[in-house]
């Protein structure tokens, strides 16, 4: 019995429900754009909180160092969920086009290193108001 594809109903599929090979590079493709966009926006969040981390270390009033701080963390918990919704993307796609899921996949493994610089940045950062917090203590 001859399967078509379910997306475009016009090639054969390998397996019945399934999509032919062009209509799976299609939607990996789509997903790959949706993913860069993501990352885009995380790396826009991540640039937020290495901004926000160096304000908070260099100003002189500590409640403004505090905001500061305090938003920092805010934009990397940000990144930080932008960046799983890539993960879950990422892992659809393997499932369809896993060539393009691999060649997506080393840009993820960037933004996650870049996560855990700005992790240890907002970490420093925190800890040198905490210090500062102590000190008029």
């Amino acid at each position: 019995m001859t399967h078509y594809c379910s997306s475009c109903f016009l090639r054969e599929a390998p397996v019945a429900g399934g999509s032919c090979p062009p209509c799976r590079s299609v939607r990996a493709y789509r997903l790959g754009i949706e993913v860069r966009g993501l990352l885009r926006r995380a790396a826009v969040q991540f640039q937020v909180a290495a901004d926000a981390a160096h304000n908070g270390m260099e100003q002189e009033d500590i409640r403004v160092s505090l905001r500061e701080v305090i938003r920092a963390d805010a934009a990397s918990v940000g990144a930080w969920e932008i960046i799983q919704a890539a993960q879950e993307l990422v892992n659809r796609m393997a499932a369809i086009h896993a060539e393009t899921a691999v060649a997506i996949g080393a840009e993820l493994i960037q933004a996650l290193e870049r996560a855990g610089e700005i992790a240890g940045l907002v970490g420093e950062a925190l800890d040198a108001v905490t210090a500062r917090l102590a000190a008029l203590a």
